[in-house]
């Protein structure tokens, strides 16, 4: 797995102005892992979002009234942790522009979880039943970190954060399709001009989007409406 081809090579140090390498790490050699243990440890990071705990190793306290046992049966915290140092789905060595701070046009901003996020829309759509009522809006998840499209908005719940736009069935809540904006610099395809060359604006961009993954995927000859608050009119 990408996990183990990560945690087995060398990592550069860089110099936080310049960004030239300092001096080179080496890699983990007798690190390894397997399929079982990924998809429970992606598991287990969308269970800690659900249950939520002050501080991550407070899952793993002796008190039950505090820590989660199964937790603690099925890792040690110190594996969990090297899990979380060394997980990855995409190799660096592959990637079109090795340098994160690249503000080529064509860069994509997400190449690191590129492939797991595809893997999420397509697990996510065959699930999916379309369904007469459907809405578009726009959530953010609260993020406090670096990255270069973090957005701040004061009138959301968690003002800072990754605006992720959605597309969900109005009655049951499922989101069917998903679009994480990365600016309007990034490779967007919600800032860019649509097939036929028409600059149009960006809620107009982000309704059409999802409209096309219902024609594209949903069953012909089915009605259906779609739902949007005022920011995409």
């Amino acid at each position: 797995t990408e996990t183990i081809r990560y945690a087995r090579q060398a990592k550069k140090v860089l110099d936080p102005i310049t960004h030239e390498v300092v001096k080179t790490i080496s890699g983990d050699e007798h690190f390894t892992t397997d399929e079982q243990e990924i998809k429970a440890f992606l598991g287990l990071m969308i269970w800690m979002g659900w249950k939520r705990l002050p501080q991550v190793r407070m899952y793993w306290d002796l008190n039950d009234d505090i820590g989660v046992p199964a937790i603690r049966r099925r890792w040690t915290r110190k594996r969990f942790e090297t899990l979380c140092k060394y997980f990855h789905v995409s190799n660096n060595e592959e990637a079109h522009c090795g340098n994160t701070l690249c503000k080529d046009p064509g860069h994509d901003k997400l190449h690191k979880l590129r492939p797991f996020l595809d893997m999420l829309k397509e697990s996510v759509l065959a699930q999916w039943c379309l369904r007469v009522k459907n809405a578009v809006d726009e959530v953010i998840a609260s993020f406090k970190g670096q990255t270069r499209f973090k957005v701040y908005i004061p009138k959301k719940k968690y003002k800072w954060g990754i605006k992720i736009w959605k597309g969900c069935d109005s009655a049951s809540g499922y989101m069917w399709a998903f679009k994480i904006y990365t600016g309007a610099d990034g490779n967007n395809d919600d800032t860019k001009e649509d097939d036929a060359g028409v600059k149009r604006q960006i809620g107009e961009k982000v309704v059409l989007h999802f409209a096309r993954i219902i024609k594209a995927h949903g069953p012909p000859n089915v009605p259906w409406v779609m739902y949007m608050d005022n920011y995409f009119t």
